[in-house]
């Protein structure tokens, strides 16, 4: 059931400490006034393909309360993990309920864990959405980086806009992965960005370099760039990340693609939907994220000393199982749709 993944919070969780915490979730999707499917898949599939523990709907998992989880988890590191977890139930319903909330809320105080992701939560309660946004834009600028990138985040907002205007020095760096041999990242990511009408970082119109580590865990991790492919991959990315942002990454998508809240959306060009979260992929996502031994998002990785190699090995070496495509069609109805 361990995962041999940089991050470090799967450690240790045996099939006991895994049915304490489903069943604190059980617990928590009961308190909502919808009958949310979702919800009860999203536990079962937490089971399934994070902890490998088979389960079948017809034989629900026990409640668990705040108490009896706070004694079954003994390391912060699994009490945080728990309550990420947690937070999620919320999310699976058509709009976030405060006795849901409230109750997650009390497993965290039980734990004595508090992620940012919780507070996001309550924020979303709350409608305090705007104020959310800009929070979770200051913490995204620490959080997400590339290789060797030291600038400040109004540099680094700077360059952003530039690139979106249009930089060609930045793009001539990129257009030679074109010829690149067929396989390797770089010529999937070339492939990738043509085939969806994506504009290379530089080129007008572009999202810039600052999301080419998403990009590439989009290629390594299989998920597509529908709305259903992009909350399957921020879960990948919340297993990945070994800081607690990739949660909030999962969180942004969520409120984008499940929720339809316009969560700084239109400023790329996207369009918000809702009822796009899949409970089973996500979950995929996640064991995926959690196994992955290197965080494709951080300043360690550097894409280009990856370039050149197949993308099938890449994925062997950080451990990313799974996957068998090595660029994915585009989808039918893109989350830019």
């Amino acid at each position: 059931m361990n995962g041999a993944g940089m991050n470090d919070s799967i450690e240790g969780w045996d099939e006991h400490r895994a049915m304490a915490l489903l069943g604190a979730m059980s617990e928590v999707a009961a308190r909502g006034e919808h009958d949310s499917d979702k919800a009860a898949r999203l536990v079962e599939s937490a089971g399934r393909y994070v902890f490998g523990i088979e389960m079948s709907g017809s034989d629900p998992v026990g409640a668990v309360d705040p108490a009896t989880l706070a004694g079954i988890l003994e390391t912060d590191a699994q009490r945080s993990l728990a309550v990420e977890f947690l937070v999620l139930v919320p999310y699976c319903d058509p709009s976030v309920e405060g006795a849901e909330v409230d109750r997650v809320e009390d497993y965290a105080s039980a734990l004595g864990a508090h992620p940012q992701a919780l507070e996001d939560l309550h924020r979303v309660r709350q409608g305090h959405i705007k104020r959310l946004f800009f929070d979770y834009t200051r913490r995204a600028a620490g959080a997400v980086k590339m290789k060797g990138d030291e600038r400040g985040i109004l540099r680094r907002t700077w360059d952003e806009i530039h690139q979106y205007v249009g930089d060609p020095k930045l793009t001539e760096q990129y257009l030679p992965l074109e010829s690149y041999p067929e396989g390797s990242l770089g010529r999937t990511f070339f492939d990738f960005y043509r085939a969806r009408g994506f504009a290379l970082p530089g080129e007008k119109h572009s999202l810039g370099d600052e999301v080419v580590g998403h990009d590439c865990c989009h290629i390594l991790s299989g998920f597509n760039t529908d709305g259903r492919g992009e909350i399957n991959v921020a879960g990948f990315e919340a297993g990945m990340k070994s800081d607690g942002f990739g949660w909030e990454l999962l969180m942004e998508v969520i409120l984008d693609f499940q929720l339809g809240i316009n969560f700084g959306l239109a400023l790329v060009g996207y369009t918000s939907k809702t009822d796009e979260l899949d409970p089973e992929q996500v979950m995929v996502g996640v064991r995926r994220g959690l196994d992955c031994t290197v965080d494709l998002m951080g300043p360690e990785w550097d894409f280009w000393a990856d370039a050149e190699k197949q993308v099938t090995d890449l994925r062997e070496q950080y451990g990313i199982k799974g996957v068998e495509a090595v660029l994915l069609d585009p989808p039918e109805h893109p989350a830019t749709g």
